[in-house]
């Protein structure tokens, strides 16, 4: 099912993601499953049988993708909070600059902050290409 931003607020969606964000995942016995990387964990041991994997075979492999998922983690979405003023990076690319039906002004990035989250994150995918 796709949810739009208003489904995030309801009764309904907070019963599946108690933090009201996305992605989440209903597992087939009924119990939710909320993060990225948890969602993509189950699922890779779920159905580790089936090909393609998308886990790397050798350590060396794994541990960049590691790094690669802890740099987005720590330097891309972070912080993850919901205080005014506050944006995790990749907001910039989503969040409005000024209140609308889908961006209560708390959570508004004016656009100084947004050219210096941009920034941030073309920095940290720059370097990620090149390492």
């Amino acid at each position: 099912e796709m949810v739009v931003y208003p489904d995030l607020q309801t009764g309904r969606f907070a019963r599946i993601n108690p933090l009201r964000k996305v992605p989440a995942l209903i597992r087939d016995d009924g119990v939710t499953v909320f993060e990225s990387r948890v969602i993509l964990d189950y699922l890779e041991r779920k159905y580790s049988d089936a090909k393609p994997t998308f886990v790397p075979e050798s350590p060396e492999d794994r541990q960049l993708m590691e790094l690669v998922i802890q740099c987005h983690d720590i330097y891309v979405a972070s912080p993850n909070c919901t205080q005014p003023g506050f944006s995790h990076s990749q907001g910039a690319m989503y969040l409005s600059p000024y209140e609308t039906k889908f961006c209560s002004a708390a959570r508004a990035i004016d656009r100084p902050s947004r050219a210096a989250k941009i920034a941030e994150v073309w920095k940290q995918l720059n370097w990620l290409e090149s390492n």
